[in-house]
């Protein structure tokens, strides 16, 4: 099962999918293009390695952390 997890102000969010299952993974690409389209960084993460910076959606990834912009104050 892979997931994404949407950090923000208001709460995480997870979206849980299985790469194997075409509805799911195009539902999952829709997040994942809808939140970078709003300037969102997303991070592969699989296992205990650190993340790496993606810019196009992985399928196959066990986990992309997808985190709000940066605002400056």
């Amino acid at each position: 099962m892979a997931k994404i997890i949407v950090l923000s102000s208001k709460g995480d969010d997870v979206l849980e999918f299985k790469p194997d299952n075409a509805a799911a993974v195009n539902e999952a690409q829709a997040l994942f293009d809808r939140l970078r389209s709003q300037k969102y960084a997303a991070f592969k993460v699989d296992g205990a390695t650190q993340g790496e910076q993606i810019r196009s959606f992985d399928p196959n990834a066990e986990t992309i952390l997808m985190t709000p912009p940066i605002v400056a104050g």
